[in-house]
């Protein structure tokens, strides 16, 4: 109590500090060797979805400076949930894979050297895990590559009644999702959860569709595509504020 009977207000410096060492560790794979520690961080990841949602739908209803942060979030939580740093390649999110397993393994498959992308659309006998990996850990490998859903994405641009475009341009984009799951993965309506060696809870798949210039430092429209779907079309009314070629 201060002097004139108020409460003081808590300082929640410390807190804070230890919900950020927590998360840090999580992404930095640093064991919990305290019960109440490990209790504390399951908590905090318990919450990272919902914040991690709500600070990027903030910051992509503001200005174009909050536009791009919130891009930017959308980037960090893609490596979140999988327990990644910046610059982590995007293989090591595949079970039994760890630093040292891939880099051994890149330096000795061609196929490992593929941006992970293109990996995943190789059919099994091409992947490249025979010699590397164990009979059961191949099976998990490829049974999480099929829980991976292949999008393909159209997009059209075009100004109405000409084949031109100049500043002050309304621009119209159409754009079209198709998203398919392996065969071998039973239908669903039920909006699919995310495959994650990681992260303690499950955690629902949600895409997000950017409109952005090439450099992303504008964002123009943006959707959060998060219901089940396998053809999605959507379409959009942009302003050309800056034209660089016709």
């Amino acid at each position: 109590m201060n002097s004139t009977g108020a409460e003081k207000p808590k300082n929640l410096k410390p807190k804070i500090y230890k919900a950020l060492l927590l998360i840090e560790a999580y992404i930095k794979n640093v064991p919990m060797e305290s019960p109440k520690l490990l209790e504390d961080q399951a908590y905090i990841l318990k919450l990272c979805p919902r914040v991690l949602s709500f600070m990027i739908e903030i910051c992509l209803d503001n200005d174009m400076y909050c536009k791009l942060i919130g891009l930017r979030a959308i980037k960090f939580s893609q490596l979140f949930f999988q327990g990644l740093e910046h610059g982590d390649s995007h293989y090591l999110q595949l079970p039994h894979m760890d630093h040292g397993r891939f880099t051994k393994w890149q330096k000795r498959s061609r196929a490992a050297k593929l941006p992970f992308r293109e990996y995943v659309r190789l059919p099994a006998e091409e992947q490249g895990l025979e010699g590397f990996f164990e009979p059961g850990e191949i099976k998990d490998i490829q049974n999480t590559i099929k829980s991976y859903p292949k999008l393909t994405l159209n997009v059209n641009f075009y100004v109405k009644n000409s084949d031109k475009y100049c500043h002050g341009d309304i621009m119209t984009v159409d754009v079209t999702v198709k998203k398919k799951y392996d065969d071998s993965f039973p239908k669903s309506d039920l909006p699919a959860a995310i495959h994650t060696n990681r992260f303690p809870y499950l955690k629902q798949e949600i895409l997000w569709l950017i409109i952005a210039s090439k450099d992303q430092k504008r964002i123009y429209e943006y959707a959060k595509l998060h219901r089940p779907f396998t053809t999605m079309h959507k379409q959009y009314q942009v302003l050309l504020e800056r034209v660089t070629g016709s």
